[in-house]
């Protein structure tokens, strides 16, 4: 029992860490915006992989629905 209750904890302590970060290229804009809102979104792909090497496991890059990126 001790033993789960240890996982459930270090699961939950794992998940709460992840951050999404959010892309949209019709309003989104690398100069300004932070990427951890839907409304502050980072707009091109150059700014995903300029901030790979700070992404943790179980972060996540989501992408606006409709958007076309290059």
């Amino acid at each position: 029992m001790k033993f789960i209750l240890i996982s459930f904890f270090l699961t939950y302590c794992y998940l709460a860490s992840a951050t999404d970060y959010y892309i949209s290229s019709s309003i989104g804009d690398d100069n300004v915006f932070d990427g951890l809102s839907p409304s502050t979104p980072w707009r091109t792909l150059d700014k995903v992989n300029k901030a790979f090497p700070t992404f943790k496991p179980g972060d996540r890059i989501l992408f606006n629905r409709g958007d076309t990126f290059y």
